[in-house]
């Protein structure tokens, strides 16, 4: 728990869309602004072998294919790479989207805790040992990561009737909401749970919508 009341969470439960990036978006007005934004996740060489860092969504027509040692990434320059965790501090304080510098003896106490937390194999935030990695091996990596969403919830208010009401609570004319906007849930991303409401909101905007006289 930190001094906004955020517990920070490193497991995706309930859904990977909100889980992480959470923590991100806590607003502070004393610094201004998002002091969590951007994040750096940190990697070292064993780490940089093991996987793509990334899989990026389709954005229209364009797909980009992450490379699968991370090589053409950081040939780009989209990952920092540096022979020492106080210099790949001192890189990340260089980059254009890093409002604050980083401090090189911070991150180096911050990987070492870590790496105390994988040889113990036991998270404090309950994290599977089998999920955990040291960061150990040189160079070391680092990437900028920002919060994002995937959908929304909550929006415009409406009635019973799935008219979609103005700021003074009276319907607008031949205006309905259904499935996620709009939606009852407000703030909790429910998976699949949104099928049921898709259903019902639509049955109910439906036939009110069609029993409209014609205009």
């Amino acid at each position: 728990m930190d001094k906004f009341g955020v517990r920070y969470m490193n497991e995706y439960q309930p859904a990977p869309q909100d889980t992480a990036h959470r923590a991100m978006e806590i607003f502070d007005p004393d610094m201004p602004g998002y002091p969590r934004i951007s994040s750096y996740f940190i990697f070292d060489e064993v780490g940089r072998k093991h996987e793509p860092i990334a899989q990026p969504l389709a954005i229209g027509s364009y797909i980009y294919n992450w490379s699968r040692d991370n090589l053409q990434e950081i040939a780009k320059g989209w990952l920092l790479k540096e022979a020492s965790i106080s210099e790949l501090a001192l890189r990340i304080s260089e980059t254009k989207d890093n409002e604050a510098r980083m401090d090189p003896k911070t991150l180096e106490a911050t990987v070492s805790q870590w790496n105390n937390i994988v040889k113990k194999g036991k998270d404090p935030l309950q994290r599977p040992p089998g999920t955990m990695m040291p960061i150990e091996v040189p160079p070391f990596y680092a990437a900028s990561v920002w919060p994002i969403i995937s959908n929304t919830q909550g929006g415009p208010q409406h009635n019973a009737r799935k008219q979609i009401i103005d700021a003074f609570g009276e319907p607008i004319p031949r205006l309905y909401a259904a499935g996620e906007l709009s939606s009852f849930w407000s703030q909790i991303y429910l998976l699949s749970g949104n099928l049921g409401e898709c259903l019902s909101s639509g049955r109910i905007a439906g036939s009110n919508a069609a029993a409209e006289p014609p205009g």
